[in-house]
């Protein structure tokens, strides 16, 4: 029974992962700043009008018919198939995705004659920014204490490490990448851990420095500091995920050379973040619009606010290139979250960092399989 539940674990989790996807994509036009609408700067009662209602219907009919095709890849191909291939269940995935943003695409196409240009205001706040992390720095150390404990733990226990020990398991449960006992060993995949944790408080260091408010007063104020911070805390959960999942793995060491693991272990607990995740987001909304202190400071007749950038600097209204801007991060158009100015030379080095330093960490350190 084991056996079996493990071999379908990974259909099960890309059937929940294209359901869960299709929602957000069925929900992120009217998650936007209410003069954004499919990345495009509206006036504030657009959204409501029967135009925008209709090329909305037209969306949301396109989304979930790919996902519909994305569901039958995952769950029809796999039984004829007799076994649940990896090949087809990304495929469907990627299905899901490009088909989504295609949509995305086409409805933006739709709003575009209706775009106007957002105001020329700006607003400014005299007083000091707040920079504080969600928790202060302690909560923040958290993750790199639980993998600092784990790696003290295997030190401590060492010579009860097997000279070979498994660090990778098949679908089925079964080890299929080994290890042996040493420095890179060991400790390697919680050294992974650390530096992907650190590239995370890199951007939430970022989000929270290198962003530019767009709203400083009132009630969209309150709610744009309260978004940031949801945004923050979301990314310290998944360090403290990373911490523990990777924690966890590298005491498998000390229960054998061959100790078999389920892939639910892994998959249940990401799932059901992911999932608090995306709800904690949607209620809250682009930045925090769907709060109840967020109301509206402009009228219908008044110039849209929208994210205060012109339209021009959005490629596909969701790549950001406006090397005036000084801002590195900036909140999403469409979508939950920031992404950044492509056009400044800081957001390259940033993402670099955010790839380079794991998978650098990943070579040095890489296991060398007992023979």
């Amino acid at each position: 029974m084991n056996h079996q539940l493990a071999l379908i674990a990974p259909q099960v989790t890309f059937v929940v992962i294209i359901v869960m996807d299709g929602f957000l994509f069925h929900l992120l036009p009217r998650l936007t700043r209410p003069d954004l609408y499919f990345a495009v700067t509206v006036p504030p009662d657009f959204r409501d009008s029967s135009e925008a209602a209709s090329i909305l219907q037209r969306y949301r009919r396109e989304v979930w018919v790919h996902s519909l095709i994305a569901l039958g890849l995952v769950l029809l191909i796999p039984q004829w198939l007799g076994k649940p291939a990896p090949p087809v269940l990304l495929a469907g995935l990627f299905w899901q995705l490009i088909g989504c943003f295609l949509a995305c695409l086409r409805a933006r196409r739709r709003v575009t004659p209706r775009g106007v240009a957002p105001s020329t205001v700006r607003e400014a706040d005299l007083a000091p920014r707040p920079a504080r992390f969600p928790g202060g720095w302690v909560l923040q150390a958290g993750p790199f204490a639980i993998l600092a404990g784990v790696a003290l733990w295997l030190q401590f226990h060492w010579e009860q490490i097997p000279d070979r020990f498994p660090v990778h398991w098949g679908i089925d449960g079964k080890p299929n990448g080994w290890a042996t006992r040493s420095f890179s060993g060991v400790f390697g995949p919680l050294i992974i851990a650390a530096s992907i944790c650190a590239t995370m408080l890199l951007l939430a260091y970022g989000i929270l420095h290198w962003t530019r408010r767009i709203n400083v007063r009132g009630g969209p104020g309150q709610s744009e500091i309260r978004f940031q911070h949801t945004g923050l805390s979301v990314l310290l959960a998944v360090e403290y995920l990373m911490a523990l999942l990777f924690g966890w793995v590298g005491t498998l060491a000390l229960r054998g050379p061959a100790p078999m693991v389920s892939p639910l272990a892994v998959l249940v607990p990401t799932l059901a973040v992911t999932v608090l995740m995306v709800v904690v987001l949607i209620r809250t909304g682009q930045g925090g619009s769907r709060l109840p202190e967020y109301q509206s400071i402009l009228s219908p007749a008044a110039a849209p606010v929208g994210d205060r950038t012109p339209d021009r600097y959005w490629i596909a209204g969701m790549f950001y290139f406006n090397k005036d801007d000084p801002a590195i991060f900036v909140e999403k158009r469409f979508g939950i979250g920031y992404t950044m100015n492509f056009a400044h030379p800081a957001s390259w080095i940033v993402i670099g960092v955010v790839i380079l330093l794991p998978l650098a960490v990943a070579f040095l350190l890489r296991p060398h399989p007992g023979r």
